[in-house]
């Protein structure tokens, strides 16, 4: 008798969302925060207490950044907006901000399962595969962070599987709820783009170009109306929003890798190597979460060099959409950033199960094997990235430092922000006051910020060598690790 049978799925279902929050909070507890997390939490804290969507914490002016005091344009509003609202029901802070992520990342693996479930005409298929996602030390670790991207990954499966749901009952609604969805995950973050290219594909998959032609005001529609109100936003400061959008195509990460969103279209074989190397095999720390990857990523040759496979009609659209996903972050993302993985790693998972179960040629004790296997080195990934806390060991030394120098001018790093405040106790510039005028009695840099500096000598001479001598005449260190340096103003 199968474990899976269809009046035990919901406990199994149940289990594995269980499984995945209770993963998800060990590392939201145990993570330090990041600058990213302090940015659009301070706007969106702004948003809920003063009603502005302003980004005070960062020192703008003279910078692409100018106006972001008034009105935070560098990130789609959407994940900001809901944040405020999180907070009027929750509180503000870092966990709170971080299980808001966890709530749609707990969204994203169950939407999965209805995508899974519809498309492969599988449900037993869908739970495996959802319990594959919720233990996935990968997802869990960028569902459990507090940017925008679990977000937007949830936006868009949802509306893919309202999409598969509600075509049989009506394909103008099913059209409507589904486009509505994704053009939210595009106001949560561009990435989204990607999620309208699965949903149109699904269209013209299941109904071909006349079933699109007949419902393209129901499409259209949704992009209309968020699109009206994404204009008149931007409109109330359209320098602001021209020179922050216009910034962020390489954005604050741009600025200390010298490269750009779309660097790896100059590059020769357009940056493969690096794709592969930056985003994928260093996006987890520790042997065992490697292991999962490659296998994974065999799965998927196996996959390829398998005409019985290719000729599976779901099959192909499912490794379609995958490919449109990889090509899409390959060539577009330049920056290489791992957290962008939870647009791609579902269908990942999804066609090498498929492979495995191929491989195996559906024997359930070997297929049972294989996912025991799995398993284990899931929870050695997890163990292995859980009990490394050498970011909490840097970290957590600098916070006496604050609480020690109470009433100080501190210039820091956005997320000490948690530590000490967002009241304008704390001011992120890693330009030392050079466009501001502010010179801080405490200055903080982290590890990405000294990478700035290095860069800066290269593109922006006279400013680095203005804040080498400021450092050198005016302060003096009074703390190192391997993340963090503190300079203190002499007296």
């Amino acid at each position: 008798m199968s474990p899976f049978r269809s009046n035990l799925r919901p406990v199994w279902l149940f289990t594995a969302g269980l499984a995945f929050v209770l993963l998800c909070v060990q590392f939201a507890l145990r993570t330090q925060p990041n600058s990213n997390e302090a940015w659009f939490a301070d706007a969106a804290r702004n948003l809920w207490l003063h009603g502005s969507l302003g980004t005070t914490i960062l020192a703008s002016k003279g910078t692409w950044l100018q106006g972001i005091d008034r009105h935070t344009y560098w990130s789609m509003p959407f994940h900001l907006i809901l944040q405020s609202l999180w907070y009027s029901l929750f509180g503000f802070g870092l966990f709170q901000l971080r299980t808001l992520s966890i709530a749609a990342g707990l969204g994203t693996i169950l939407a999965w399962y209805l995508v899974a479930g519809r498309l492969m005409k599988s449900w037993s298929f869908a739970l495996v595969f959802v319990l594959l996602l919720a233990i996935d030390l990968r997802l869990i670790t960028y569902s459990s962070n507090g940017r925008m991207d679990s977000l937007c990954a949830f936006c868009g499966t949802a509306g893919l599987a309202s999409y598969l749901m509600l075509r049989g009952r009506s394909q103008p609604i099913a059209v409507l709820i589904a486009h509505s969805a994704v053009a939210l995950s595009g106001l949560t973050h561009p990435c989204g783009i990607i999620y309208a290219f699965d949903l149109l594909l699904l269209q013209w998959w299941f109904g071909g170009f006349r079933r699109i032609r007949e419902t393209w005001l129901w499409s259209l529609f949704p992009y209309l109306v968020f699109g009206t109100a994404f204009g008149l936003w931007a409109l109330q400061d359209w320098p602001s929003f021209s020179r922050q959008f216009g910034g962020n195509v390489s954005g604050l990460a741009g600025e200390y890798k010298g490269a750009g969103r779309f660097s790896s279209l100059s590059q020769s074989w357009f940056g493969l190597e690096a794709e592969l190397q930056s985003r994928y095999l260093k996006s987890a720390k520790g042997w065992a979460a490697q292991w999962t990857l490659c296998l994974y990523g065999a799965g998927l040759v196996w996959l390829v060099t398998r005409s019985g496979l290719r000729s599976n009609r779901r099959v192909r659209l499912m490794f379609v959409m995958g490919v449109a996903h990889f090509i899409f972050f390959w060539l577009f993302e330049g920056l290489k950033l791992s957290n962008y993985l939870l647009h791609l790693l579902p269908l990942l998972i999804c066609l090498a199960m498929v492979a495995g179960r191929d491989i195996f040629e559906a024997k359930r004790i070997w297929i049972a094997i294989a996912l025991a296997c799995l398993l284990i080195l899931d929870a050695l990934a997890m163990r292995q990235n859980l009990t490394d806390s050498v970011g909490n060991k840097n970290y957590e030394p600098i916070i006496p430092i604050l609480q020690q120098r109470r009433g100080m001018v501190v210039t820091a790093p956005s997320e000490f922000a948690f530590e000490i405040g967002f009241d304008g106790k704390l001011q992120d510039d890693h330009r030392l006051g050079f466009y501001t005028g502010r010179s801080p009695d405490l200055f903080i840099t982290n590890s990405w910020q000294r990478q700035w500096l290095e860069q800066a000598k290269k593109s922006e001479p006279q400013l680095a060598s203005w804040i080498q001598q400021k450092l050198d005449n005016r302060y003096r260190e009074i703390y190192r690790n391997e993340a963090f340096v503190v300079w203190r103003k002499i007296p």
